[in-house]
């Protein structure tokens, strides 16, 4: 009897995978990537007010209860047949009626592109940068937050980068600064060509103050239907809801002395409602001597994306 029920199992099983395959061959999913407090919330929250998404944010429980803990967020060589098909099928339980995409976000899997390329060959990648100074400061802040959600052992918070054990006692800067230049690494590392068909990179900064040319170029390359109404809304949303504290709110922030002011708790943008800087807020949250540490780290990745000379 027990060897019958595990058979029927084992049909099952192969009949679900085969109906999930077929739905991501048909509907591609879009994973959002990008190093932790770049923006990708503000792009995910974004992306998601469009009908035919269903949304997984940062769903890391998924590979937890699939795969295991990890070593760290690559698992590197920990993945197997198994594990990918396990992983397939929690994401296709995402997927709601009316809304056939999977729309997710979650930085650690800029540090796993590979197993997601040969878990959806036909996903589609979005990949956003943001001045790794300005990264590493929201790291720091975060850090010194209590109620943030860390790693106990290791006293770590964002993507386990490999080696994150070793490093956990250096100041939260250093951290903050390895993190954005190996999330962005990997990223690069990753990019074959049958996964640049399908990738599409944007500068946070030039969404900000470009938001109706960035926006647009991105849903063109989603193919999606926006309408005009719904895209002014989205406009609004990138410029965090100024009808709240503005009167008389104009569509873009002013650039003053490289930073813009919003109405954001979190500085990368998701709408809630504070005061801090999104652009250039390293230059008020970093100590001099912290900037000068840090930049051994950045400068190379800096000088790629355009942030420095």
């Amino acid at each position: 009897m027990k060897i019958i029920e595990q058979t029927i199992h084992k049909i099952q099983t192969v009949k679900k995978v085969i109906v999930a395959r077929r739905h991501f061959d048909k509907y591609p999913p879009v994973f959002i990537i990008g190093a932790p407090r770049s923006g990708t919330t503000l792009l995910f929250q974004l992306l998601a007010s469009w009908s035919g998404f269903s949304t997984a944010f940062e769903p890391w429980q998924i590979w937890k209860e699939s795969i295991g803990n990890g070593d760290n967020d690559t698992y590197q060589g920990e993945v197997t047949q198994k594990g990918k098909l396990k992983l397939l099928l929690r994401y296709f339980e995402i997927i709601q009626d009316g809304k056939p995409f999977l729309l997710s976000k979650n930085p650690r899997d800029s540090l796993r592109l590979n197993y997601l390329n040969d878990i959806f060959p036909n996903a589609r990648f979005i990949h956003i940068i943001r001045d790794g100074r300005d990264v590493t400061a929201s790291i720091v802040k975060a850090w010194k937050t209590p109620n943030y959600r860390t790693d106990i052992e290791y006293d770590w918070i964002h993507c386990r980068i490999p080696g994150y054990r070793e490093i956990s006692t250096l100041p939260s800067h250093l951290k903050g600064a390895m993190i954005w230049v190996t999330c962005i690494s990997f990223i690069e590392k990753a990019l074959t060509p049958s996964i640049m068909k399908r990738y599409y990179s944007l500068r946070y900064e030039d969404l900000i103050e470009n938001s109706d040319a960035e926006l647009a170029k991105l849903i063109s390359f989603l193919n999606i239907n926006i309408q005009e109404e719904q895209f002014d809304e989205l406009i609004l949303k990138i410029n965090n809801n100024v009808l709240l504290k503005n009167e008389n709110p104009t569509r873009k922030f002013t650039l003053e002395g490289g930073a813009i002011n919003s109405n954001s708790e979190d500085d990368a943008g998701s709408g809630t409602l504070s005061e801090s800087i999104r652009i250039g807020k390293w230059k008020n949250d970093l100590r001099k001597d912290e900037v000068e540490e840090c930049m051994p780290i950045l400068e190379s990745l800096l000088r790629r994306y355009g942030y420095i000379a």
